[in-house]
C-alpha cells in the first residue's frame, strides 16, 4: 500500500512522542496496526506485551488483535520461507504471546494493573468488574432502597420531595453518583448573584466596545434630525433615549434597563423615503437599527436572568442535595464492596490513585513494563484517563507515548469523556518536545463530498472565545482531503429531505409521530428507486463503482427512541434492514411471547402472563376460549386462576380442545423442570415441545423473529441468573433501562 508521507510519519517517527490528529476515513485504524508492527521490527529485544494500545470499545481491541495477529503470521511466514530460523523463531513466539498481548479498553488495563498491585491498591484481586448495565441495575436498586428507608426515617433529606418529584431526585442522583461532593457555602445565593452581576458587567462592556453596535448607536442622518410621524423615526428617537445611559452610565442595572428597551422596541416596519429624505438614508437607518437589535438581543440572551426566588430556594436546598448524594454514594460503595465489585468510575479512580501514591509502580510500567502505549479515540479520554495515561508514559520521555483522536468525531460527555482534554494535551505534548501529524486525506468518500462536509462543518464547528464553554467547543481546524477521484455521475452527492412536521393528528397519533413515518416512507422510496435506476457507489474491495445494494445503506439517528417506526415502514414495503442497536428488541413481540411464559411459570397467579403466552403462537388459543377460561367459578362462587382454569375445557369451543390439553401438558411439563434446569435449558426444552421456532419461521418477516429467540437464548446462556425471578427481574429491568440492545442479525446481506 502506498502511504501518504503523513501516514508514514505517524508509522515510523519512533523518537519523540505522537498525537495524530486523524479524519474520518483517513486510514487511522490501518496506522495504529502498521505503527504497533513497525516498533516490535525495530525493536527484536521487546516482548509482545510490553506494547500496550488502548482501544476505546472491546470490539475495537478484537479488530486490532486480529489484525495484529495476521501480520504476525505473515512475518513469521516470510522468515519460514527466506529459512531465517532466528527471525521465525522471534515472530512465532510472538504469535503465542497474542493471548496476553496488552490490546484492551482502558478500563480492562485498570483492572489488570490493580489486580498486579492488589495489595498496595487495598482491594480484593478477585474482584468483579460492573459492565455499563449491571452498574446501572445495581445502582437503581440502592437508591429505591434509600429512599425508602430514608422515607420511614423521616431524615431532613426528605424535605427535598416536597420540592422535586420523586422521579427527579432519584435521576438526578444517578445521573451525578460519580462527582465529588463538597458542601455548598452559606452564602451560595449571594455568589450567585455577584457572579451574575459579573459577568453582565463583562456584557455591557464587551456589548459598548463592539466596534458595529457602538457605529449604529451613533450614526446621524446626514441631512439632520428627521421629523414628522414616521414610525421608524419614532424608534430611532425612543433609541436615542436609551443609548446614551447604556453607553454613558456607572450603573450596572440602570444600563441594563435601558439595554432590554432595545430589542423590543426595534420594529423596521414603516419609514417613508419622504419622511427620511431619500432612499439611501432610509437605508441606513434600517441597517443601523437592524445592528443595535441583533446585537442587543445577543447580549441580553447571553446575560440572562438574574437570581431569582427560584434560585434562592435552590441554593437553600443544596445542603440537603450534598447530604443525600454522601449517602446514596455510600450506599452504593457498600453494595459494591458487598458484591466484591468495581465499577467504570472505581477502576479509573483506583487505578489513578495507585499509580500517584506508588512511584515505584509508576516507574515499573514506565521502565521495562511498558515500552510504548498506543491511545485510540483520544478525543473521548476524561482527565482521570489521562492522568493514568501520563502515569503509565511520561510526556516529558519522548518515543513512548501515540495518542491519536479527532475532536469532531468526540461524543462529549459520554462515559464522562471531555474533549477539552485533547486539545491540552496537543499543547502540552508540542511544548515537550513531541509532535503534531494531521491525517486529513479521506480514503472513504469521494471528493464533491468531502467539500460538502468542509463547508458545512466550516461554518458550525467554530469557538466563541467570549463563551463560559469555550474550551468544550469543537472548531473546524484541518479541512479533510478526498482521495477518491472515482466519483458517480449524474446524482446528487448531499440530498435533504423536508418533511413536512404541521400535519394533524390521526388515528391517535401526534403529528411528530406522523412526520416520522412520513419520512421513513420517504426514505425507503428513495433507496428503492436509486436501486431501480443503478445508482452508483464506490466498493474498497473491487476498487471501483457498482450498482447501489441495501447494505450501501444506513440510517444514523440522534436517538433510537423512534427506531421502531421506520422498522414498521420498512417491514411493511419489504424493505430488508438490519437493527444493529436500538430500544426496542425487549419490546419484539416473539421475545414477549418467551418473557410471558417464562413469567407465568415463575409465578402461576400471574394470569395475565398466563393469558399472552396462551394467547401467542407458543399455543394459538383464541379469545373466545380464554374469555371461556375466565368465566369459570368454583363451588364457592369465586374465580380461579387461570392456571387452574386449563383442566376444564367447559366452554372453550370445540375445535380448540386438543391445543387446550396440549397448552396444560405442556405448561405442566415445563413447570416441573423449572428451578432443577437453568434458564437456557428450560427455554430450549419450551422452544421444542411448542415449535415455536418453526412457527416463527412461517409468519411474516420470519427469519428476523426466529433470530430474536435465538438471541434470547444467548442472552439466557450468559446472563448469569440461575433462577427464574433473578431472570425476570434482569430482563425486567434491562427492559425499563431501554438497553441499546439491537435484533437479531440477519445471516445475510
Amino acid at each position: 500500500m502506498n502511504l501518504t508521507p503523513e501516514q508514514k510519519a505517524a508509522i515510523h517517527t519512533h523518537d519523540r512522542n505522537l498525537i495524530v490528529v486523524a479524519g474520518a476515513g483517513s486510514g487511522k485504524t490501518f496506522v495504529l496496526v502498521e505503527r504497533f508492527l513497525a516498533l516490535l521490527d525495530a525493536h527484536d529485544d521487546w516482548e509482545l506485551n510490553q506494547l500496550v494500545a488502548i482501544t476505546f470499545t472491546q470490539k475495537a481491541a478484537q479488530e486490532m488483535r486480529d489484525r495484529v495477529r495476521l501480520a504476525l503470521l505473515a512475518r513469521m511466514e516470510a522468515a519460514q520461507r527466506d529459512a531465517d530460523d532466528v527471525r521465525a523463531a522471534l515472530w512465532a513466539r510472538r504469535v503465542s504471546a497474542m493471548d496476553s498481548a496488552r490490546i484492551d479498553t482502558i478500563h480492562a488495563l485498570c483492572a489488570a494493573i490493580l489486580r498486579q498491585n492488589a495489595a498496595e491498591a487495598a482491594i480484593d484481586p478477585r474482584f468483579e468488574v460492573l459492565d455499563e448495565t449491571g452498574a446501572r441495575l445495581l445502582l437503581e436498586t440502592v437508591i429505591d432502597d434509600l429512599l425508602a428507608a430514608l422515607a420511614r426515617s423521616g431524615d431532613p433529606v426528605t424535605r427535598l420531595f416536597r420540592e422535586y418529584a420523586a422521579h427527579d431526585i432519584r435521576r438526578a442522583l444517578i445521573d451525578q453518583i460519580a462527582l465529588p461532593v463538597e458542601m455548598p457555602p452559606a452564602d451560595l445565593f449571594e455568589r450567585w448573584q455577584a457572579a451574575w452581576e459579573q459577568g453582565a458587567a463583562a456584557e455591557l462592556r464587551a456589548l459598548t466596545a463592539d466596534a458595529p453596535f457602538v457605529q449604529a448607536a451613533h450614526w446621524t442622518p446626514p441631512g439632520g434630525r428627521p421629523s414628522g410621524g414616521d414610525k421608524l423615526i419614532d424608534v430611532w428617537r425612543s433609541c436615542d433615549l436609551h443609548l446614551p445611559l447604556l453607553l454613558g452610565s456607572d450603573d450596572l442595572h440602570a444600563r441594563l434597563s435601558a439595554l432590554r428597551q432595545l430589542p423590543g422596541a426595534i420594529n423596521l416596519t414603516g419609514g417613508s423615503v419622504k419622511a427620511w429624505g431619500n432612499a439611501d438614508t432610509l437605508a441606513e437607518a434600517k441597517a443601523a437599527l437592524r445592528t443595535l437589535r441583533e446585537r442587543a438581543k445577543l447580549a441580553l440572551d447571553r446575560i440572562g436572568e438574574p437570581p431569582g426566588d427560584a434560585d434562592r430556594r435552590a441554593a437553600e436546598l443544596l445542603p440537603l442535595w450534598a447530604a443525600l448524594l454522601r449517602l446514596a454514594r455510600s450506599a452504593y460503595g457498600d453494595a459494591k464492596r458487598d458484591q466484591g465489585a468495581l465499577d467504570f468510575d472505581d477502576l479509573e479512580a483506583a487505578a489513578a490513585r495507585l499509580l500517584a501514591s506508588y512511584p515505584q509502580a509508576r516507574a515499573r510500567y514506565q521502565g521495562d513494563e511498558f515500552k510504548h502505549l498506543l491511545v485510540d479515540e483520544f478525543q473521548d479520554t476524561n482527565a482521570a484517563q489521562w492522568q493514568i495515561v501520563r502515569a503509565l508514559a511520561d510526556p516529558a520521555q519522548p518515543g513512548g507515548l501515540f495518542l491519536v483522536g479527532d475532536a469532531k468525531q468526540s461524543i462529549y460527555g459520554f462515559r464522562g469523556a471531555d474533549v477539552s482534554v485533547f486539545d491540552r494535551v496537543r499543547v502540552e505534548l508540542q511544548q515537550l518536545g513531541g509532535q503534531e501529524i494531521a491525517l486529513a486525506r479521506s480514503f472513504r468518500t469521494h471528493a464533491p463530498l468531502v467539500d460538502g462536509f468542509n463547508h458545512i462543518f466550516q461554518q458550525v464547528l467554530q469557538r466563541d472565545p467570549n463563551s463560559p464553554a469555550a474550551a468544550y467547543q469543537v472548531v473546524m481546524d484541518t479541512p479533510m482531503q478526498a482521495a477518491r477521484t472515482e466519483v458517480p455521475d449524474d446524482q446528487p452527492y448531499i440530498e435533504l429531505m423536508l418533511i413536512d412536521r404541521t400535519g394533524s393528528e390521526s388515528d391517535g397519533e401526534d403529528a411528530a409521530t406522523l412526520a416520522r413515518r412520513s419520512e421513513a416512507y420517504a426514505i425507503a422510496e428513495r433507496i428503492e428507486r436509486m436501486r431501480a435506476d443503478g445508482a452508483q457507489v464506490y466498493d474498497r474491495h473491487l476498487g471501483g463503482l457498482r450498482p447501489l445494494e441495501y447494505h450501501d445503506c444506513a440510517l444514523l439517528f440522534r436517538s433510537m427512541t423512534a427506531a421502531p417506526i421506520y422498522e414498521e415502514v420498512f417491514k411493511d414495503v419489504g424493505l430488508p434492514f438490519v437493527t444493529v442497536a436500538g430500544r426496542g428488541y425487549y419490546e419484539r413481540q416473539e421475545v414477549w411471547d418467551i418473557l410471558n411464559l417464562l413469567r407465568a411459570l415463575h409465578n402461576p397467579q400471574d394470569d395475565l402472563a398466563l393469558a399472552a403466552a396462551l394467547r401467542s403462537p407458543l399455543f394459538a388459543l383464541s379469545d373466545d376460549a380464554l374469555f371461556a377460561l375466565r368465566l369459570r367459578r368454583d363451588e364457592a362462587g369465586q374465580m380461579p386462576s387461570l392456571w387452574q382454569a386449563l383442566t376444564d375445557p367447559t366452554g372453550v369451543p370445540t375445535d380448540e380442545h386438543a391445543r387446550l390439553a396440549f397448552a396444560r401438558h405442556t405448561l405442566s411439563s415445563l413447570g416441573q423442570l423449572a428451578g432443577r434446569v437453568s434458564i437456557a435449558d428450560l427455554i430450549e426444552a419450551a422452544l421444542e415441545a411448542t415449535h415455536f421456532l418453526a412457527v416463527l419461521t412461517g409468519l411474516p418477516d420470519g427469519a428476523r423473529r426466529r433470530g430474536n429467540i435465538e438471541k434470547l437464548l444467548e442472552k439466557a446462556r450468559t446472563s448469569g441468573r440461575l433462577t427464574l425471578g433473578e431472570f425476570a427481574r434482569y430482563l425486567g429491568d434491562l427492559t425499563a433501562l431501554e438497553a441499546r440492545e439491537g435484533e437479531a442479525t440477519l445471516g445475510t446481506e
